[in-house]
């Protein structure tokens, strides 16, 4: 079927694709082209990302748990691997509400495997701390959320700095509130 996501590992020795929308991935060893294949109730893999050391790679999904991670837990050749859930500590939707359920779209590993940008459906961009031991957790440090295609009608309203909401380190704990005036 059709590939969705193409994804290599950062060393090379893995490639990752997924196959349409009926929620079919499959990662190569790409020296002896060996692969392991998963499918599932998962639905649609919007996006893929291995963290800097190649041996997680983390899955956005459309249905069960928004993101799943893919453990490797022997290291190139091997494709052993633990498909495990991701906790995703979301901010509130207003601020001051319960978080809303994510539906995230893209995700973005920083070079160091210590920061993680998610991008969800609504256009806003959770940032996490991410840790990895033994399995990989997350914890949330803020969300960026510029502003709705549907009001920028003005050249000022499309110039417009984003909302940051800044969380400590401790999960969930706020501490403050800022707007920034740099373009997102």
């Amino acid at each position: 079927g059709e590939v969705g996501v193409l994804r290599w590992s950062p060393g090379g020795d893995y490639l990752f694709a997924s196959h349409g929308s009926g929620g079919r991935f499959r990662v190569w060893h790409t020296d002896s082209w060996k692969s392991m294949s998963w499918a599932g109730g998962h639905g649609h893999v919007y996006d893929a990302c291995w963290n800097p050391e190649g041996n997680v790679l983390l899955l956005a999904l459309e249905k069960a748990a928004p993101l799943v991670a893919l453990h490797f837990t022997l290291g190139p050749p091997s494709l052993d691997a633990q498909l495990l859930p991701v906790d995703l500590p979301m901010p509130a939707a207003d601020g001051d509400g319960a978080p809303s359920p994510p539906s995230v779209r893209s995700l973005a590993w920083d070079s160091t495997g210590e920061r993680l940008a998610v991008a969800t459906a609504g256009g806003r961009v959770v940032l996490l701390s991410s840790r990895l031991d033994p399995v990989l957790s997350l914890s949330l440090v803020g969300a960026v959320e510029g502003p709705r295609a549907s009001s920028l009608g003005s050249e000022a309203e499309r110039h417009a700095a984003p909302r940051v909401a800044l969380h400590s380190q401790r999960a969930g704990a706020r501490t403050s509130r800022r707007t920034l005036a740099a373009a997102f």
